[in-house]
């Protein structure tokens, strides 16, 4: 944000059961997340904006402008989650770890998540497990494909959490729509890459 505050108004939301917002059992879904920022924006008065998300961020912002309960004139989606696709070796893993994730020490929990390419913390709070449950069972392509608002895509080349074939994926459902790739990036492009992030934004927000 401190590469874009010159030019445009920068307002970010601390979600609830992230940051430092407060837990909260009746925010769970991406609709109702989606929800949640409408709602915002409505206390803040802005009406005329642009969207920016990222990850699980990107996802609910998608399903928002899909079901229109989000109007952005522009979305940008930073290695946007909410797609659902597995390998058939993934699906055994997850089976697995489902099955003996009881058992095991909490190290172990986080080691064998990391193996199967989620970043999930075994320790978090119920509610928040709720929430991540809530988001990986969630696909929000059909909600992609109903998106009409200009959306630029920006993806991580070496992003492993949502790789750049699930950017691809999204691109071909938003009409329109702009990918763009970030060499020797992962899925924490936002930050090692801001100011490439920013002057992005500034050519494609006027």
């Amino acid at each position: 944000m401190h590469h874009l505050v010159d030019q445009y108004r920068c307002v970010a939301f601390d979600l609830p059961n992230f940051g430092a917002s407060g837990e909260n059992d009746a925010c769970i879904t991406p609709k109702q997340y989606a929800e949640q920022v409408a709602l915002a924006l409505e206390k803040l008065n802005i009406d005329h904006y642009t969207l920016v998300g990222h990850s699980m961020g990107g996802q609910i912002a998608m399903y928002g402008v899909g079901e229109g309960i989000l109007r952005p004139v522009h979305l940008i989606l930073i290695a946007a989650a909410g797609v659902r696709q597995k390998s058939a070796a993934k699906k055994v893993l997850q089976v697995a770890a489902k099955s003996i994730g009881v058992m095991l020490p909490s190290q172990v929990k986080k080691w064998f998540y990391a193996l199967i390419g989620s970043d999930y913390d075994p320790g978090l709070s119920p509610v928040l497990k709720r929430v991540i449950a809530a988001m990986l069972s969630t696909d929000v392509t059909a909600q992609a494909a109903a998106v009409k608002v200009p959306t630029t895509l920006l993806y991580g080349a070496e992003d492993t959490a949502t790789p750049p074939a699930y950017g691809k994926l999204l691109h071909e459902h938003i009409a329109g729509s702009q990918y763009i790739e970030v060499e020797s990036a992962n899925h924490w492009l936002h930050k090692s890459a801001a100011s490439d992030i920013a002057t992005i934004v500034k050519k494609v927000v006027q």
